[in-house]
């Protein structure tokens, strides 16, 4: 817009545009609408993205949420959901996984832990004397002359000269 002096221009405000030559000044963005890169023109928002309140830009949604639809706000993802990179979907974790803090990807289970696909409780312990299965997708009784090593979740054999008749509990002599 130009200036009180006559002289130059001035840039516009937030959320305001000015069309090249125009006479008129700078004018505001109608509702949902935001500046162009040039502040010629007012565009909506793209998908995973939503309008600043005070209209000056679009920003993408934060993780855990999105929109896919360019409405004017991003919802949240369902429990057990993560949003992609674009922000325009919810994507569920494999089995032995769970939604990660940030809410943008997965974590996996670790120790004796495990997660059903889509979970939305997280990695789980398994009970005393079961380990996870291979996907860590659920809890299985150790095998026979086996016993739970607790800090790595896994089953494991009993040491030569030891026994486990069930494969709960510890190896004995």
């Amino acid at each position: 817009q130009v200036n009180d002096a006559v002289d130059g221009c001035v840039p516009c405000g937030a959320g305001e545009v000015a069309a090249s030559g125009s006479a008129d000044g700078c004018v505001a963005c109608p509702p949902s609408l935001a500046p162009n890169d040039l502040k010629s023109g007012c565009v909506p928002c793209g998908v995973g993205t939503y309008l600043l309140g005070d209209g000056s830009t679009c920003q993408l949604c934060a993780a855990g949420s999105i929109n896919p639809n360019q409405n004017t706000t991003c919802s949240p993802c369902e429990a057990g959901k993560y949003s992609n990179g674009a922000r325009t979907g919810c994507d569920v974790c494999d089995a032995g996984q769970a939604v990660n803090g940030d809410k943008d990807g997965c974590d996996e289970c670790v120790g004796a832990t495990i997660a059903a696909s889509g979970s939305a409780d997280g990695c789980q312990p398994c009970p005393d004397g079961e380990a996870p299965n291979p996907t860590r997708s659920a809890c299985v009784p150790c095998p026979v002359g086996n016993f739970l090593n607790t800090t790595s979740g896994e089953c494991q054999m009993c040491p030569a000269g030891e026994v486990n008749d069930d494969g709960s509990g510890p190896c004995d002599a």
